[in-house]
């Protein structure tokens, strides 16, 4: 039996569900929905409050797999991309772009002293003092500047880039706090007799003296910087063997984030720019002065058109950031999750806040490697889950697997091109012998 009905009467109760539609802009990413619709994202579609992005991924659920395919993507379509990364799961990927892939090891030669490239000192040097206030505590995981250590060092900074502007150094922040108060042209002789916040000066210079040329790590921070990534196309920054010197590592780390930050200003600005911080659980936590750094880089990433993508392995990474966490919680329009059995204690902490139907679709996002891996998206046009669907040859770019990559380096070694070399992986794996 039939019945005939106008067309209004009919289409609100027909049985027919679409998939999460993504951002509907230029599909800079394409997935697939569960049932089968096309999703397409891009950060930096207009209709966004802002282009950034907080990501979380369990180990092994396809992560690395995800951000390699992120990254290549938005290359492809014109964008600068740089990564910080603990682990080297973008060396490949950097090896086959001819990208330039820095390796931060102790012996390294390089400066990366953060005044060189100053542009807009009322902002940048906020941050250049919170690099000197982790300098000042780098070898301890809780202890960081009172406010008085902290005006102190903020002193010092301004004082330096007021004596030498861009060729100040950390020689210059120690020469002010080993001299305070009579440093010239600091105008602080009144404090002559405040023994007490003298002995704070001194105890802040020698903490930092280390980092000067007096000290073993002051070849990073005096002279001019040669850390210049502002005419790469694509830039890979790993810092895994820094980590067995923490007192270095925490510094370095946030001097990188810094320069990356300050990169904003000085590459193109009518290119887009995505700046990934993978692996951020490793070196975000609530000791490390890197507030204002995140701060900045946030806010000159909505100004100068780029976007940063924090990846961690789970949401409650954020509790443990402290303020950093809510920074990046705050700030990030795009939020990507993938499968994770931290989605119910996350909400009872309030780090996220669905309804019943919204979590159990969050809670239903599950991966099946190497045929696919599911993504939940919170963005401004929607929440949905997603599914990451590729080729072979596409697979075997965006794989972070140990064995498949040193199979595709080994036959690089051996002569084969890049693309010869995942070629020949494709028929292995056709050949079922992958």
């Amino acid at each position: 039996r039939d019945f005939i009905a106008p067309v209004p009467s009919v289409t609100p109760i027909l049985p027919v569900q679409g998939d999460f539609a993504g951002s509907g802009g230029e599909p800079k990413l394409i997935f697939t929905g569960r049932k089968g619709q096309l999703v397409s994202l891009d950060f930096f579609d207009s209709g966004a409050t802002n282009q950034n992005v907080f990501c979380c991924a369990t180990s092994g659920s396809g992560k690395s797999f995800q951000v390699n395919f992120i990254a290549f993507n938005y290359y492809s379509c014109g964008a600068l991309v740089r990564i910080i990364d603990i682990g080297g799961s973008y060396k490949k990927i950097a090896n086959m772009l001819g990208a330039r892939y820095l390796d931060f090891q102790p012996d390294i030669d390089i400066c990366l002293n953060p005044f060189t490239h100053i542009r807009e000192p009322e902002e940048e040097l906020k941050s250049v003092a919170a690099v000197f206030a982790q300098m000042a505590y780098s070898n301890s995981d809780s202890e960081k500047c009172d406010d008085t250590e902290m005006n102190l060092i903020r002193n010092a900074v301004r004082w330096a880039w007021q004596q030498k502007e861009q060729e100040a150094d950390s020689d210059t922040v120690y020469e002010f706090l080993m001299q305070f108060p009579d440093a010239p042209g600091s105008d602080l002789g009144e404090m002559a007799d405040n023994k007490q916040l003298i002995e704070s000066a001194r105890k802040v210079a020698f903490n930092i003296r280390e980092f000067t040329s007096h000290g073993f790590h002051g070849k990073f921070f005096v002279g001019p910087s040669t850390f210049d990534i502002c005419n790469d196309e694509f830039v890979v920054l790993e810092l895994e063997n820094l980590k067995i010197q923490p007192d270095l590592y925490r510094v370095v780390t946030l001097l990188i984030i810094n320069a990356v930050t300050q990169d904003l200003y000085l590459s193109d600005r009518s290119r887009e720019r995505l700046v990934i911080f993978d692996e951020a659980w490793q070196f975000l936590d609530k000791g490390a002065m890197i507030a204002p750094v995140i701060n900045e880089g946030y806010r000159r990433a909505r100004k100068y058109n780029g976007s940063f993508m924090v990846i961690t392995q789970s949401l409650l990474d954020l509790e443990n950031f402290g303020e950093v966490g809510n920074v990046i919680n705050s700030n990030s329009a795009f939020k990507i999750y993938l499968e994770s059995s931290d989605f119910d204690q996350a909400q009872k902490k309030g780090l996220i806040d669905y309804d019943e139907f919204t979590m159990k679709l969050l809670k239903s996002v599950k991966s099946n490697p190497p045929r696919y891996s599911e993504l939940f998206f919170d963005t401004p046009f929607g929440v949905g889950v997603a599914r990451l669907v590729v080729n072979d040859y596409a697979y075997f770019i965006y794989t972070s697997k140990a064995s498949e990559i040193a199979m595709i380096e080994q036959m690089v070694a051996g002569g084969k091109t890049y693309h010869e070399a995942i070629q020949e992986m494709v028929k292995l794996r056709r050949q079922g012998e992958l």
